[in-house]
């Protein structure tokens, strides 16, 4: 459920930034009119080291890799996780290359000099989208650079697909729409039988997909990740701006092993174009943002 409302975030035009070692609290914060992630959704990020951030920095903020462990005596797997995150980018711009280091750090007793001496002659590159979206879904359960369905696009027939903003005139129609799934919940009908209802969003907006309980039989144990998932199915509207899909067939989007890694070796990537929404005010904009910040704040406390 959280996942849906850093996505509201998203549509609602809010630049989404990643934690940070030098400006993230514990939770979402307001800054310059963005939304800073927190530090406390980071993956096996303990409390204790949270603690540890917010005091040393009050001193003076970070300077470098091994400034931040000495200063924190943040772990192996906390310093790979808060990298992987982007939440060290203020202090260098090249996670790789941080990965690289914190790895011979900590397999040379945690000599600093020693591990400079060893990597002086490497030079890695910053990761990619493709590569910072795979991350950010792994570290924070949800991607700050771009929508998770941009890693698809090259596995997708978008061309085929109903856009979530088109329901409506597709009423009682039989569609196909693809998309990431945001939240679910199975349901016990009274004939002893089960049933799922599908929250999933594409790059417009939501669409709510009912699985009844013949078509759950056949297609449930597809759904086991965020997807994304092709459903086919007839569109329902009894009411403006309520229309949902009843589902028909349902696909999960998959990758193999060397898609991924094909697409992780690209250097440059053409992202989906972003929608066009109204620009928010500029006297309203922090205001409207110190709002969204607070509806992230309790959906993740």
């Amino acid at each position: 459920m959280r996942m849906a409302y850093i996505e509201e975030i998203r549509r609602m035009n809010f630049r989404l930034i990643p934690p940070d070692i030098n400006f993230s609290n514990r939770s979402f914060t307001c800054e310059n009119g963005a939304i800073r992630t927190g530090l406390s959704p980071v993956f096996e990020l303990s409390n204790r080291t949270i603690d540890s951030i917010l005091q040393a920095r009050k001193t003076k903020p970070f300077s470098d890799l091994f400034d931040f462990i000495q200063r924190t005596r943040a772990g192996a797997k906390e310093a790979e996780h808060l990298i992987k995150a982007g939440a060290l980018a203020s202090i260098h711009h090249s996670a790789p290359q941080l990965l690289l280091l914190t790895k011979i750090y900590y397999k040379n007793q945690r000599k600093s000099a020693l591990t400079k001496y060893i990597a002086a002659d490497t030079v890695l590159q910053p990761f990619n989208d493709f590569q910072k979206i795979i991350n950010e879904m792994e570290m924070l359960d949800f991607a700050v650079t771009n929508h998770p369905l941009t890693l698809f696009k090259d596995h997708i027939p978008l061309q085929n697909m109903t856009s979530s903003t088109k329901f409506e005139s597709h009423k009682n129609k039989r569609i196909k729409f693809c998309g990431w799934l945001v939240t679910s919940r199975r349901v016990h009908t009274s004939n002893n039988q089960y049933m799922k209802f599908l929250t999933l969003e594409d790059q417009f907006g939501l669409c709510e997909a009912v699985l009844f309980p013949a078509v759950y039989a056949k297609y449930g144990h597809l759904i086991r990740s965020h997807g994304p998932y092709i459903v086919s199915g007839r569109v329902q509207s009894r009411l403006p701006g309520e229309a949902n899909l009843i589902v028909e067939k349902l696909e999960l989007v998959e990758m193999n092993k060397q898609e991924i890694e094909s697409l992780l070796q690209k250097k440059q990537v053409k992202m989906y174009e972003s929608v066009q929404h109204s620009a928010i005010p500029t006297g309203t904009a922090c205001a409207a943002a110190r709002s969204a910040t607070g509806l992230l704040i309790r959906a993740y406390s």
